[in-house]
């Protein structure tokens, strides 16, 4: 079995926009990703992620200088690591994520340094 991480990423700001319902709906919908993964016995861990992120590129970075602007379309909001027995059933399983749903898209990167 091989991990891989599916990072959700997307806009802070266009997911504010959204309706209310709207959100309600995608929060269903990643609830009940989630659950068929865990049913599949793929899921390890997961969650959504808050609306600040950092972008530290050096050690002598300052944190007010490293925020990143939530316009951005490629803030980390969301998470889901796998343990999946192929980089083929990992690619699988990021496609039928509900992040295309609402307009976000998922970055599938492994885990290990074989």
């Amino acid at each position: 079995m091989k991990s891989y991480l599916l990072l959700i990423k997307g806009s802070f700001a266009k997911w504010n926009k959204m309706s209310a319902d709207l959100r309600q709906e995608t929060i269903a919908q990643f609830g009940k990703f989630a659950q068929e993964l865990h049913a599949s016995g793929f899921m390890k861990g997961g969650d959504g992620c808050g609306e600040r992120s950092f972008r530290i590129p050096s050690k002598t970075s300052i944190l007010s200088d490293c925020l990143v602007n939530p316009e951005t379309p490629d803030m980390v909001t969301g998470y889901f690591l796998i343990e999946v027995p192929s980089e083929e059933e990992a690619f699988a399983v990021a496609q039928k994520c509900p992040a295309f749903n609402c307009g976000e898209y998922v970055e599938l990167v492994p885990c290990s340094h074989e």
